[in-house]
């Protein structure tokens, strides 16, 4: 059965746009109004968005901590209650099931993953507790995160947490609070580039929340509901690839441009870690993941005037040949950037070094890409 967002019928309500999150998933609100209004709330007030596409495993027991520590691809000793550490959950092969934020909160962790990825990680995980104290299950809570520079003075007005204690949340803390004496958990994210805070709870007190938040009739309406295409842009914007979107099951942790945040090289022994250290030594993958501006070819009398977006899927070749080396993961028009098209794309190593110009196919026509040093386009 379909886990549905709290919020629907709400963002239904607002005229938002709902279609699935992928083959069988919740509706994902795609929109409200105009997109630019949206995109502009994320880079210069408030933006709320229901992150339906994101739920919470709960870990608990006395030996979670060190249990974790052998299955997870992050070293998790020394974790303190309140950080947050990235990680992969492998399989046998080193592929990548689930890209994973683990949260210390005291007497439990959440494991924060796509929704899609949820019940495979519960029971994959399971399938290694024998004698531990651990339990490991759907914690059924939700999350909406707030976008912009405006949201840490927006959630200070309606929680009593301060300013102060909200900037400390940066891009690796949580902090327990509430809302009407319910429980509710803050955490720090960087998705857009903003300034991002996770809220997490029930589905009540987030029905509660984006109440208080975005309803028209409310006296404290502080922020605009978006959409999923408006976060889209300034996650791309952002050098955030995403897992089931840009990487998937099939994904080996050296492809993916995040080894550096959610690997430890130096920690003991973990499910896949074979074949990540194989690869480390290896020197490099087969393909890897970077990020491409992308121009009209002058010599095209076809080009058009209006930026264009390639396709996901989109072919990518070595210039000069018609030898394929990769494809488009994701694409759009970055409005910080002059509206120029950006891309990231899968591409075969060897053809991944800043400043390297490809050719990407767009439509009819081929478009000019050149390599950026790194995945992030922009940066606040």
């Amino acid at each position: 059965m379909i886990r549905q967002s709290p919020l629907r019928d709400n963002l239904a309500d607002l005229g938002g746009m709902l279609e699935p999150y992928g083959e069988g998933g919740p509706d994902l609100c795609q929109a409200l109004g105009p997109i630019e209004l949206e995109y502009a709330a994320i880079r210069t007030g408030c933006a709320v968005f229901d992150e339906v596409n994101r739920t919470y495993i709960e870990v608990r027991g006395s030996d979670r901590l060190e249990y974790l520590n052998r299955m997870l691809t992050q070293e998790l000793q020394g974790i303190e209650v309140g950080e947050i550490r990235e990680s992969f959950w492998l399989n046998r092969k080193g592929r990548i099931d689930a890209d994973l934020r683990v949260l210390e909160l005291g007497e439990r962790m959440l494991l924060e993953v796509d929704i899609h990825a949820a019940s495979r990680t519960v029971e994959t995980l399971g399938e290694f507790v024998f004698a531990e104290d651990v339990s490991i299950q759907d914690a059924n809570l939700f999350k909406l995160s707030l976008h912009g520079p405006k949201a840490i003075q927006t959630l200070a007005r309606i929680l009593p947490v301060t300013e102060d204690e909200l900037r400390t949340l940066g891009h690796n803390r949580s902090i327990e609070t509430h809302l009407d004496k319910n429980p509710l958990i803050l955490a720090g994210d960087r998705l857009t580039g903003e300034t991002t805070i996770a809220c997490i709870t029930s589905p009540e007190v987030m029905s509660e929340l984006f109440g208080l938040l975005c309803d028209p009739d409310s006296e404290e309406r502080t922020c605009r509901a978006v959409g999923w295409q408006a976060l889209n842009i300034a996650r791309i914007e952002s050098g955030n690839p995403m897992y089931m979107l840009v990487l998937g099951p099939l994904s080996l942790p050296a492809v993916t441009g995040k080894l550096d945040r959610r690997v430890s090289f130096s920690k003991g022994c973990y499910l896949g870690q074979e074949i990540v250290a194989r690869m480390n030594s290896l020197g490099n993958p087969k393909k890897t993941l970077v990020a491409l501006r992308l121009t009209d070819d002058p010599s095209d009398t076809a080009a058009q005037t209006i930026p264009e977006i390639p396709e996901t899927g989109a072919i990518v070749r070595a210039p000069d040949t018609e030898k394929d080396i990769g494809a488009i993961t994701s694409a759009t028009l970055s409005p910080m950037l002059g509206r120029s098209p950006v891309a990231f794309a899968m591409v075969r190593w060897g053809h991944h070094e800043p400043g390297t110009t490809l050719s990407v196919r767009s439509d009819e026509r081929w478009m000019n890409a050149r390599v950026q040093e790194s995945l992030t386009f922009w940066k606040p």
